[in-house]
């Protein structure tokens, strides 16, 4: 039994001892000084000081959600890359570019993307998203279409406000 106590003894010692080594010998880099820039500043919208449920409610338009949900429900079955998912693409394409956004489709799965870029060198952004594609033999009203159609109702709402983030709305493809 003592020759464990010994060992155990000289083990902990060893360990305390290596780290006492490496914290004495350990060499810290100084972090290089970052020039402060002198930017103008932001001025924050009075939205900024309300809760985002009481902008909502002050500009929601429930009769451009019908709209869009009814349009892209309109198009039929949105399966990928079928006519009624472009014929739902660019009905939403028309309705961001009508709202003063840059709106196309974009890569391989031909997601629908609108931009707007945010004034000032903020680099946070802003990101909405939902499923333009439905099942094969569905309009996908329940899933897709309604998030679309919000998603859309959010950028037509934000379309009118000049953000200091950029924001981008996507109706992409669920694969």
């Amino acid at each position: 039994m003592q020759n464990r106590q010994r060992i155990a003894i000289l083990l902990i010692f060893t360990i305390l001892l290596s780290w006492v080594f490496i914290s004495l010998y350990t060499v810290e880099e100084d972090e290089p000084e970052v020039p402060v820039l002198q930017e103008e500043p932001i001025l924050p919208h009075p939205y900024n000081y309300l809760d985002w449920w009481d902008i909502a409610w002050d500009l929601a338009n429930p009769a451009e959600f019908q709209l869009a949900l009814n349009s892209i429900i309109g198009c039929g079955s949105r399966w990928t890359q079928t006519p009624g998912f472009y014929q739902a693409g660019e009905f939403l394409i028309d309705y961001l570019v009508e709202m003063g956004l840059n709106a196309s489709y974009w890569g391989a799965h031909d997601s629908v993307i609108a931009h707007q870029k945010g004034y000032g060198d903020d680099n946070r952004a802003i990101v909405f998203g939902a499923h333009l594609n439905s099942e094969e033999d569905q309009t996908g009203v329940d899933q897709n279409a309604a998030g679309c159609a919000i998603v859309h109702m959010i950028a037509g709402t934000l379309s009118q406000f000049r953000l200091p983030s950029t924001y981008t709305t996507a109706s992409f493809q669920e694969i």
